[in-house]
């Protein structure tokens, strides 16, 4: 599949039907469209890809054909195993068995007759070669960085490049977190894939594109090459095309240490350290490992749990890590003594636990937890597999909180009773 769409059309003398129209351009996906649809006025086509994605071009031309790619909605295709919001909130980060990591934000100042700003897929930072289980974007100061972990015993470290700052400032149109002046720091443009498809190599500033030539094959890429990215910063949303390859971030290190596939990542508040965990039957593999941001060397490893550690979160003041697991624990650590708490009083897996002490489990209940009682217990109609909230202050002021499978609002106040707000199923 050379991933081309064409139009025929038959000559007026002879009949024979002829190639008019071809569109189509290069994607990181080799397997090309499965198929297409004429719009009803024949002034638009739409393909679709492997994976489920869209491309479309219209017709523009007024005496003659020109097609041009128009922008489409786009998302993952499969189970999104993660997602976490940028620092200052300009953009939203997430992760899919996919195999890709994608990111969402609002693009400002795009339809004028439209109350709110419409957001979009503006990047797609990690295309890899395995199912992606977890991301934690990298707080405090300085670039924009996240680490993903796959189904692979290693985590990776991407930067932002050069390219996407720049996206980034057109699309929220005001200064953000890492300010314009900052950015002539940023000597990486983009990235490139590698053949193999789980390294991905950065793209300097410097760097002269060289053209590939591919006369041999007629211009079009064969499933052997590879081509190269173009990353450059985008004025308007992105269309399929320029996700696909050209919003690519560099990968900067590699966390090596875990013996299983990474489960769980976290960051805490000020940007110096990050906490994973990995698939596990036994207590030494359901250690949870700390590393320095910077460094990115490992700096310590905490074991309370004889499972798999399906989340792992630090409060709020970044003195206390929690973490939960399948062996119906969770567990307290406190980050300059190293000691834990432990409770068992769930009777089913626990799945997730927020900041502050917001523990939910498949055996349908919710509780809040101080560090010396159980403040509040709630039971629910449905497995619920994820809180999140707003932190709880002991002042006990109200803060509210959300719990899925079944989608439920809780809010309440600190030792006292529970109140559904808001469900929705």
């Amino acid at each position: 599949m050379d991933k081309t769409m064409m139009i025929w059309q038959p000559e007026k003398k002879t009949g024979i039907w002829m190639n008019a129209v071809t569109v189509g351009e290069l994607s990181h996906c080799a397997l090309g469209f499965y198929g297409g649809h004429w719009s009803p006025d024949a002034r638009s086509i739409l393909a679709h890809g492997y994976g489920g994605s869209f491309h479309m071009w219209k017709n523009i031309g007024a005496s003659s054909d020109k097609w041009q790619p128009q922008k489409v909605p786009s998302g993952h295709f499969a189970l999104v195993t993660d997602i976490t919001w940028a620092r200052c909130g300009e953009y939203m980060l997430s992760v899919s068995h996919d195999q890709t990591t994608r990111i969402f934000a609002p693009w400002n100042n795009q339809d004028p007759q439209l109350n709110r700003d419409p957001w979009h897929e503006i990047a797609r930072p990690q295309v890899h070669g395995h199912d992606i289980n977890c991301a934690a974007i990298i707080q405090g100061k300085g670039n924009h960085r996240f680490v993903s972990g796959a189904e692979e015993k290693v985590a990776r470290v991407f930067e932002a490049p050069l390219s996407f700052l720049k996206t980034l400032h057109h699309a929220t149109s005001e200064q953000f977190s890492f300010p314009e002046d900052a950015q002539a720091d940023v000597q990486v443009l983009g990235a490139n894939m590698s053949a193999l498809g789980l390294s991905q190599k950065p793209i300097y500033v410097n760097a002269t594109h060289e053209v590939q030539d591919n006369s041999g094959n007629d211009g079009l890429d064969t499933l052997e090459s590879v081509p190269d990215a173009v990353p450059v910063a985008l004025t308007e949303p992105p269309i399929e095309d320029q996700l696909a390859w050209h919003t690519l971030w560099p990968e900067s290190h590699k966390l090596y240490g875990h013996g299983n596939e990474l489960f769980s990542l976290c960051c805490d508040h000020e940007g110096k350290l990050v906490a994973s965990s990995c698939k596990a039957q036994s207590a030494t593999v359901a250690e949870v490992w700390l590393w320095q941001v910077g460094p990115w060397k490992a700096v310590g490893r905490l074991q309370s749990h004889s499972l798999t550690v399906t989340q792992i979160e630090f409060s709020h003041d970044d003195t206390l890590l929690s973490a939960v697991s399948r062996d119906r624990h969770f567990s307290v650590f406190k980050i300059n003594r190293g000691g834990t708490l432990k409770s068992t009083n769930h009777v089913r897996m626990l799945f997730r636990l927020s900041t502050r002490f917001v523990a939910c489990s498949r055996d349908k209940t919710v509780k809040i937890w101080g560090v010396e009682k159980t403040c509040s217990v709630e039971r629910g109609d449905d497995s619920i597999t994820t809180p999140g909230g707003l932190p709880l202050r002991s002042s006990g002021s109200i803060r509210s909180c959300a719990m899925f499978l079944q989608s439920t609002v809780w809010r309440g106040r600190v030792g006292r009773k529970l109140k559904i707000v808001q469900n929705s199923s």
